[in-house]
Parts: structure tokens; C-alpha cells; sequence
């Protein structure tokens, strides 16, 4: 039978398939060349994707099998060092009885128990710092499982925006969310599903592309993280909004080399700022946002 771990692995491939299926039963027409280049760009965007989860789950085994071998050499090195320890010891008894020459030995054992001790501190460190690094890569590419989920469980186009939205709230601690779609005939921002706005506000909000951080985003389709007020970054907000705290990521949404919409983040919890991992996490999460939203776009034109 198969087990749990192969369930959990195929989560991913699903939603890929779900978002395949729903864009076979909605297509309509004859196959132009523009759409066969079209799905070309998909295609290579979801390769890309996969690619990148791959590499990650390699560098997993990898990190994992040096946290073997390094926890391999510790318990080695302990034992080594407990022999010393106890050989000091029994020297420096005989030493107490027999002389100058025992009581010399049991120093250079001690020396060597000293360098012994070191070697294992710095042991324990690079265990900790592979230990580290391994724990990270997991945490990434569960929360690429979970983006896909988001979609799977609720594929709905006029649902699953507010449920992704409440997702990277909670899994990026964030007290303020908007996902913002691109009208690119009037060449501005609407908000689509948010959390932490005023929703009378947030019916209303129009942002022209090219100006301010998400018509920026959405103009260069690049990314932008500002960590505190007085970092340098290639645009500025209004300052016409509260926050708490001058930290905040604004993400691009690309559907097949056309932005799509622009996904900001904001109040982190406790007034923390975002990091670069926060950001690389962020934009995993996103890619799926995009083809989630891209494809729901097509099935509504």
C-alpha cells in the first residue's frame, strides 16, 4: 500500500494537473500560433517552478547526509575526548606518586584533552549551522506544498484569491495583505481579495501602473522588500497609510511573461521586519498565486 510520504509528495503534481485540466475543458477555438506560444511560456514558467523544488529537495539530502557525518565524527570525537580526559586523570593520580615524569605526561595529555575539547566545539557548530540550514530548506519547500494546496482544495477563481490572500497572512505573519489584479486596458490596480484593509477603502483604491511601489512593481515586474525606512530601495511608499513598522514586501505576479497582478505584504507581527528569506519564500509562493490567477483570467476571457 502506499504510504503517507507518497501522498504528500503527489500534493504538488495535483495541483499542477488540476490547473492542466481546467485549462483543456475551458479552451475554445482553433490553436493560434500566439497561444501555442502562450502555453510554450506556461509551460517552461511551471518546468522552472518544478526545477526549482527539485533543487531544493536535492540539497535536503545533501544537507542531510553531512548532519549524518558531522553527528558521526561528534560522537567519535566525544568518545576520544572522554579516553583523554580519563587518561589525565589516572596521570595526574600517578604523577601525585611517582614523579616529574607522570606529572609531565598527564600535562600533555591535558593539552590534548584542551585541543580535543575545541575540536568538538567547533563540531557542535557546524552541526548546528548544517542543522540550521537543512531546517530552512524544509520550511521552504513545505510552504510550496502548502501554496498548491491553497489551490487544490479550493478551486474556485472567485474563492481561492481571499483564501490565498488569508494564507500568506498567516504564513508569513503578516497583519496586512492585498492582492492587486492589472486591468491593462485602463493601466491601473484594483484590489481583488485583501486582509487588514478597510473594505470600503480597499472597493475604491486605484493605482495607476508605474506609480507608487505596486504600479512600480507591476510597471518593471520586479520585486521590492524594504526592511526599515532607511534602507535604499528603487521606489518609496506614500506614507499615506499606517503601519507598524516601515518593513513591507511588494511581489510581481507573472502569468505567462505578463504581469498579472502585484500581491503586497505589510505589518509583520511585534513590528519585525521582513528578511531575504521572507522574500525568496514569498516569491516560491507567488509563482503559484500567478498561475492560479493568470489561468482564471483566460477562463473568465
Amino acid at each position: 500500500a502506499f504510504g503517507p510520504a507518497v501522498s504528500e509528495d503527489l500534493q504538488p503534481l495535483r495541483g499542477l494537473a488540476s490547473l492542466a485540466i481546467a485549462r483543456r475543458l475551458h479552451a475554445n477555438g482553433r490553436v493560434t500560433p500566439e497561444m501555442r506560444e502562450a502555453e510554450l511560456a506556461s509551460r517552461r514558467a511551471t518546468v522552472a517552478l518544478q526545477e526549482r523544488v527539485r533543487e531544493l529537495e536535492t540539497e535536503m539530502a545533501r544537507l542531510g547526509a553531512e548532519s549524518a557525518a558531522r553527528r558521526a565524527t561528534l560522537a567519535a570525537t566525544q568518545r576520544e575526548a572522554e579516553v583523554l580526559r580519563q587518561q589525565a586523570e589516572e596521570a595526574t593520580t600517578q604523577g601525585q606518586h611517582l614523579g616529574q615524569q607522570h606529572a609531565d605526561r598527564a600535562e600533555a595529555l591535558e593539552e590534548q584533552a584542551a585541543a580535543a575539547g575545541m575540536h568538538l566545539s567547533d563540531a557542535f557548530a557546524k552541526l548546528a549551522e548544517t542543522q540550521g540550514r537543512l531546517d530552512e530548506m524544509g520550511s521552504t519547500l513545505e510552504i510550496v506544498r502548502e501554496a498548491f494546496d491553497v489551490i487544490a482544495h479550493d478551486p474556485d477563481s472567485g474563492s481561492f484569491t481571499r483564501a490565498f490572500v488569508a494564507w500568506f497572512c498567516d504564513r508569513f505573519q503578516a497583519g496586512r495583505c492585498s492582492l492587486m489584479r492589472v486591468d491593462h486596458e485602463a493601466g491601473d490596480l484594483r484590489i481583488l481579495a485583501h486582509q487588514g484593509m478597510d473594505a470600503t477603502l480597499a472597493s475604491r483604491v486605484r493605482v495607476r501602473v508605474g506609480q507608487g511601489v505596486s504600479g512600480w512593481v507591476a510597471h518593471h515586474g520586479q520585486p521590492v522588500l524594504m526592511r526599515d525606512g532607511a534602507e535604499a530601495t528603487p521606489v518609496r511608499p506614500t506614507g499615506l497609510d499606517r503601519y507598524n513598522s516601515d518593513s513591507f514586501m511588494s511581489l510581481p505576479l507573472v502569468h505567462r511573461r505578463r504581469v498579472v497582478g502585484v500581491l503586497n505584504l505589510s505589518n509583520k507581527h511585534a513590528g519585525e521586519p521582513f528578511d531575504a528569506l521572507d522574500l525568496d519564500r514569498a516569491q516560491l509562493a507567488s509563482h503559484v498565486l500567478a498561475m492560479a490567477l493568470g489561468g482564471a483570467r483566460e477562463k473568465v476571457a
